[in-house]
């Protein structure tokens, strides 16, 4: 949700999935969440979420007059970095 609301924009299911992960209080439960998410839901929504990840800091990078919160963006990048290794991990076998 705080991505949206710094970035714009209706950016769908992705975006709703996104905020609740950054909802997490610690990294441990954030990425017990998304591994059993994209258990379920597989490499397609993997490289959505990833697609948002990556225009997420690219728009964090952008910000100037508004300095994002440096916590937000310590949150997307780790969230990130998960999302490509489980798309290095699995993305032959869709």
């Amino acid at each position: 949700a705080r991505v949206v609301e710094e970035l714009g924009g209706d950016l769908g299911e992705a975006a709703r999935v996104l905020g609740q992960l950054i909802g997490y209080e610690t990294l441990a439960e954030r990425m017990a969440v998304l591994e059993a998410g994209l258990t379920v839901r597989g490499v397609s929504f993997a490289r959505d979420l990833k697609e948002l990840t990556v225009e997420a800091l690219d728009g964090f990078e952008r910000i100037i007059a508004s300095k994002p919160d440096p916590d937000l963006v310590e949150i997307v990048k780790e969230i990130d970095q998960s999302l490509q290794d489980y798309l290095d991990d699995n993305s032959t076998f869709e």
